[in-house]
């Protein structure tokens, strides 16, 4: 789930005017791409990054026995034209923790702390990093449940945080379309900008493996966050299914009052507080 949030941090840089969707990775990343990676990748730019669109062979996996990732994914573009082909693959999103940290001069952590977790209350985090020393980006976060609900709720607010404009709605706007579509197979949902998109209903979520959401209903403004609790990578358990059936849609303003229901409430509110 945590990818949603070095998203965040590439939006900010878009709205600083820093950073464009359009532009390419062989100028982003100039100094670390040989010959035949400029050729390979002379077509692909920040969007495929933050849709998973880029196709590298560079993965979590490989991960785990290189030590300079950046050039693990440089030197491992796809040999085939992967635009419009989307491929869930983390070192997408730590090439975005990259593109912060060589923009801004500060690691991830501390540039989403001074724009965003500070402002909305969010200090008690940490985010593993790489060989290299910078946060891993796609994965490694460790976050309470509470502070991803804040962000959930910062993305259902355009952006606002307590009447303070923290990231901007056109950004958001952006992200939460979709960008890519993804096989069925994976759930009910297909990929924004590190965001994930229903495909039936109007919701948004930042998903992670075995259980981690943040599941985003916009028509009734109701935020579900599980952390942790099945075995699924993506979205394919009845989780999604039974939230959705419980929250998703429209809820009327009020209900005609109900004695029965009144006191079976209250006793269930007394139970919590026992």
């Amino acid at each position: 789930a945590c990818k949603s949030f070095p998203a965040m941090a590439i939006g900010l840089l878009m709205d600083d005017g820093l950073l464009s969707a359009d532009d390419k990775l062989t100028d982003l990343f100039a100094a670390d791409l040989g010959p035949l990676a400029r050729r390979l990748m002379k077509d692909l730019t920040l969007e495929h990054l933050l849709s998973m669109q880029t196709g590298n062979l560079f993965n979590e996996v490989n991960a785990m026995t290189e030590h300079d990732w950046i050039h693990g994914f440089c030197l491992s573009p796809a040999l085939t034209d992967p635009r419009d082909k989307f491929q869930y693959n983390s070192l997408n999103t730590y090439m975005l923790a990259v593109l912060v940290t060589r923009i801004t001069g500060k690691s991830l952590s501390d540039f989403l702390t001074e724009r965003l977790f500070e402002p909305m209350g969010i200090g008690d985090f940490y985010w593993e990093v790489c060989p290299q020393g910078i946060e891993k980006g796609g994965w490694g976060l460790y976050l309470k449940p509470e502070d991803l609900a804040k962000l959930g709720q910062l993305v259902l607010d355009d952006g606002c945080w307590n009447g303070q404009r923290l990231l901007s709605a056109e950004f958001l706007d952006r992200a939460t379309r979709v960008h890519s579509q993804v096989p069925e197979s994976y759930g009910d949902y297909n990929y924004g900008w590190q965001m994930w998109v229903g495909r039936q209903e109007n919701t948004v979520l930042f998903n992670g493996m075995l259980g981690q959401n943040v599941l985003c209903f916009r028509d009734s403004g109701i935020i579900v966050v599980s952390h942790a609790g099945n075995s699924e990578t993506f979205q394919q358990s009845n989780y999604f299914k039974l939230v959705s059936r419980f929250f998703g849609g429209t809820f009327p303003q009020s209900l005609p009052r109900s004695l029965t229901a009144e006191r079976d409430l209250n006793r269930t509110l007394e139970a919590l507080c026992d």
